[in-house]
Formats: C-alpha cells, sequence, structure tokens
C-alpha cells in the first residue's frame, strides 16, 4: 500500500531539541488527492496477485456428508471505486476504499466423507464480489531523522460473493456451494489485511528512506535534511521541519547563533498549489560559514582575467599617476590581486530578493620580472551583492551580481595613497575576481530531497522576509521496482 509515500512526495529529513527548521515542506489537499489517484492505480497492481489460504472442511448434504477444499486461492483482480484520506492532527493519516470489486480463482474438490467416498469431484472456480470496502490507519512518525509509517489499524470487507464453479456435477455442489461464501470471505478478507499490513509497514518505510538526509556540494561541504521534529499532521495539509544546513563533512560543527540566524517559516502554502518548499537564510547563511571554514571563499585576479577592453591594465604602469611609489618602485612589472573573505559572508532574504555582505581583504602583489613576487599593500573592504535564485529541474541554485563596495588600506609597503582614486578600478576587479568565483559554488546548488519519480510543475521561485518559497505543482511517474 503506497498511498501515504505517494502523498509524501515531496518530503525530506537526528531529531535535536535544539536546532531549528531551516527548510520546510508542505504537501496540500490537491497534492494528496493527486497521489491517491496514482497510489490507488498501484495499489490494484500490488493486490493482484495476493494468495489466499486454502480451505477445507465438512458439510452435510442429502446424501451424507460431504469433505470438500478449495485450493490454489488467488486473487486475480481488484478494483477500487473511490479513495478518501483523511488527515488528523497529531500524526493520524486514513484511507478509505469504498465500491472495491475483487475477483478469485480456485480449485475445488469434494467427496463423500464415508466409505467408499463417492460420489467426488473437483474442477475449477471463480468467485466476483462488489461493493466491498477496505480501510485503513497510520501513524506518521520520526525515527533517526527520516519520516517513519506504521499501520495502527486495517480492515478489509469482502461482500456479495458471485461463485461459480465449473466441472463435475453440477447438481451436487449447488446443494453446498454458497456454504463457501462466508469462509472465502473471511479468507479473502484476512489475506488482504495482511498484504495491505505488510506493505505499508515494509514497502513504504522502504521508498521513505529513498529521500536524502544529506547531499555532498563540493570542497568538503555537505548539506544534511534531517528532520528536527516529527512530521506535523492538520487536516488539509501536513508539513516536515528539516534542519537544511551546510556542514564541513569532515569535522561538523553548528554555524554560530550571531552568524547563522533563525527565522519561523511559514505553516501552509497560500497560493492553489501542490506543494510548497520554505527556505530561510539561515540555510545560505550556513552555507558561506562551512566554506568559509574551508577556506574556499577566495580567488586570484590577474590580469588575464580582465575584459580585452578594459583601458586599465594589471601592469603597474597602469598605476604611474594612481598610485606613483607602486610605478616607482617596480616599473612595468604585472600584477596579481589575491581576495579572500576574512569572516563568514551574511545573506539577508527579502521580497526584493537576497542581499550578502561579504568582508574581506585584497593583497596587491607585483610579478617581479626574475619571477619572485612581493607584496605591495593590502586593502581592506567589504561589499554588497544581490541574490537570486533558480530551479534547474529539482536543482536550486544561486547567482550573485556585484552592487558596490568601500575599501581601505589595511597594510602598506610602498608608503601611504588614498584607495578612493580608484574606486571604480577596484569594483571591477571584485566583480570579475571574486563574484565569479562565488557563483561557481553557487552554480552547483543542491538537490530539494524528495523520492525518486518526482518532477515540479510551474515551479515558482519568490522571496519573502527572512526565507524564500518555492510553490509548486508536480507530477509523478513510479520507479520501476
Amino acid at each position: 500500500m503506497q498511498i501515504v509515500v505517494l502523498i509524501l512526495v515531496l518530503l525530506s529529513y537526528s531529531c535535536t531539541a535544539q536546532q531549528i527548521a531551516g527548510f520546510k515542506t508542505t504537501a496540500t489537499e490537491k497534492a494528496i488527492n493527486y497521489f491517491t489517484d496514482i497510489a490507488v492505480n498501484i495499489l490494484e497492481e500490488q493486490l493482484k496477485s495476493v494468495a489466499i489460504p486454502s480451505i477445507s472442511g465438512s458439510i452435510g448434504s442429502p446424501i451424507g456428508n460431504i469433505d470438500y477444499s478449495l485450493t490454489a486461492i488467488t486473487l486475480t483482480g481488484f478494483q477500487v471505486g473511490s479513495a478518501d484520506v483523511t488527515l488528523a492532527a497529531p500524526n493520524s493519516v486514513g484511507v478509505a476504499l469504498g465500491s472495491v470489486s475483487a475477483s478469485l480463482s480456485l480449485n475445488w474438490q469434494y467427496q463423500l466423507s464415508s466409505w467408499p467416498n463417492w460420489p467426488s469431484d473437483s474442477g475449477s472456480g471463480t468467485v466476483t464480489s462488489s461493493g466491498s470496502t477496505a480501510s485503513l490507519s497510520l501513524a506518521v512518525t520520526e525515527a533517526n531523522g527520516v519520516p517513519q509509517v506504521s499501520v495502527t489499524s486495517v480492515s478489509v470487507s469482502i461482500s456479495n460473493l458471485n461463485i461459480n464453479l465449473n466441472g463435475g456435477a453440477s447438481w451436487l455442489y449447488d446443494l453446498f456451494v454458497n456454504d463457501f461464501d462466508g469462509q472465502i470471505a473471511s479468507a479473502v478478507n484476512s489475506a488482504l489485511e495482511s498484504a495491505i499490513e505488510t506493505n505499508a509497514n515494509t514497502g513504504l518505510n522502504n521508498v521513505l528512506r529513498t529521500i536524502p538526509t544529506k547531499e555532498p556540494i563540493t570542497a568538503g561541504v555537505e548539506i544534511d535534511f534531517p528532520l528536527v521534529d516529527a512530521p506535523a499532521v492538520t487536516a488539509s495539509y501536513f508539513t516536515l521541519d528539516q534542519l537544511g544546513e551546510f556542514y564541513v563533512s569532515a569535522s561538523k560543527s553548528e554555524c554560530p547563533a550571531e552568524v547563522c540566524p533563525t527565522t519561523t517559516l511559514p505553516d501552509a502554502p497560500v497560493s492553489d498549489v501542490m506543494g510548497q518548499f520554505a527556505i530561510s537564510d539561515f540555510v545560505l547563511n550556513s552555507a558561506g560559514y562551512a566554506f568559509f571554514k574551508q577556506g574556499v571563499l577566495d580567488a586570484y585576479v590577474e590580469d588575464a582575467d580582465l575584459p580585452a577592453n578594459s583601458p586599465v591594465r594589471l601592469n603597474t604602469t597602469s598605476f604611474k599617476l594612481i598610485i606613483p611609489n607602486l610605478y616607482k618602485m617596480y616599473p612595468n612589472c604585472l600584477i596579481t590581486i589575491y581576495l579572500y573573505s576574512t569572516q563568514p559572508p551574511a545573506a539577508v532574504f527579502a521580497p526584493s530578493g537576497a542581499k550578502v555582505l561579504s568582508v574581506g581583504n585584497m593583497e596587491w602583489i607585483v610579478n617581479l620580472p626574475n619571477g619572485s613576487k612581493v607584496q605591495a599593500f593590502t586593502l581592506n573592504g567589504s561589499i554588497t551583492t544581490a541574490g537570486a535564485a533558480f530551479l534547474n529541474g529539482l536543482t536550486l541554485w544561486g547567482n550573485l551580481t556585484y552592487l558596490t563596495g568601500t575599501f581601505e588600506v589595511y597594510e602598506t609597503y610602498i608608503g601611504p595613497f588614498s584607495p578612493s582614486t580608484f574606486d571604480d578600478l577596484l569594483n571591477l576587479f571584485f566583480a570579475v575576481g571574486i563574484i565569479p568565483a562565488a557563483n561557481k559554488v553557487l552554480a552547483q546548488g543542491f538537490a530539494l530531497p524528495t523520492v525518486a519519480g518526482v518532477t515540479l510543475v510551474n515551479p515558482q521561485v519568490t522571496f519573502e522576509n527572512r526565507y524564500l518559497l518555492i510553490d509548486t505543482d508536480v507530477s509523478f511517474v513510479p520507479p520501476k521496482r
């Protein structure tokens, strides 16, 4: 029974009281209805070949007691006329199937109980039923950071049986065929209840475990998605609160609160969509912290990195008038600029988009004719960038655009000078140096954690105060088993 797992396809997830959700997934009634339809089709296929235990017994007849047996009883058809899913707080899911019809095949045999055990006969048969019902109740909980489903009750009621036995002497088995009715119904009910419970408890949780709880990104950094609380079920939607924090894989440590402030994420979508991902700026700040710890927020800018039509080159000759001492000490030498962050970048989401403040240094290094290098000076500065978010399939990725920066001399080995005389050039170096390096990292993105087979349909990405929303419908193609 995969009804609930198909409803939960948008969901993802060591539950820790101190951890706050930076990532929340919500599934709405629209999603529930969509996945219920798909789930019923799967359910019908899964239950077609359920084997029913053999039935045997003895019944009275006008010619004496008759011993009978029904063997090779197999469910050959199972169709559901209607299906309804009911959600109830705090963690219950109910599934009701109505207008259920079923068909069976079987072999039959009988003989007179006493010697000479005649008459006796055998043959095959079919059984059909209509107007039957089934119901299933489940509890959705958390175990080791992942969702877990367990069956709390299951009931099947097969009714309105029509038994047709083929072969043999019909005049005799017609006398007692109706006595099979209750036994067959009871056997089918029991077998179906067992099959549904086993499939829900085993198959469903196997599918849920395909949802990733972590994903490697790059440069020894990963993002983790464990549940930080039990799944929350309401009458019209349910949500998963997930961590959504980036870590250095080799040495995990929590991002400090002053670097990664948390915020409350919305509980339910306001638009008519199947599902919603809510992602706080905590997630992006934790990424900045992890990449900063890994020492990858740096870049070298060489003359070849400047636009070909730039009137200023990374050569001391170009700075002859702007920084005279630089040219005087190192005439006609190429320059390398080393840019690096001195603290984790700080991101804030707002309706207009993301704003990211980065603080770092620019080391100006002169390449001498003999091949050696010498440091000329270091500038300290801060830059502000605008961030945008995009989706490529299930991958969420970002891009930064340089806005502005301020710079001052941190240390100098060529005498005093003012960087304000070449602010435009400094802005250019950041725009062509550190921003492209950051965008290479952001372009890797991360995949939204879902079960296999999900595709987002018409996703819409919007920014709100302190969080980003992805409102989306979905399509689902069950993976081949």
